[in-house]
């Protein structure tokens, strides 16, 4: 299955902070799940300043259970960075 997920970092004072502090580890998770194949496309959701404010990914898991295993144990899920999922099983054409 695929997924479209948007995780949106927390609003507390703290969040640019863990995002920072994550940032390394979470783009080797992210390079080895590219490389395992379940990583497809993903980036930074800014706001009108430039500031930081959650993530856009497509995923591919076996299923929705699998898909949140996958997103809490990066860095990014793992270490509260994203605080909230807006999660949509999609359907990306072979081309």
């Amino acid at each position: 299955m695929q997924f479209h997920i948007t995780a949106l970092d927390g609003t507390d004072e703290a969040a640019p902070q863990r995002r920072e502090s994550a940032w390394a580890e979470h783009l080797v998770y992210l390079q080895n799940k590219k490389a395992e194949g379940s990583f497809l496309l993903g980036g930074t959701i800014v706001d009108e300043n430039g500031n930081k404010t959650g993530s856009t990914l497509f995923v591919e898991a076996k299923d929705q259970d699998a898909l949140m295993d996958w997103l809490y144990n990066d860095p990014f899920g793992r270490d509260n960075v994203w605080q909230h999922y807006d999660i949509k099983t999609i359907e990306i054409p072979n081309i």
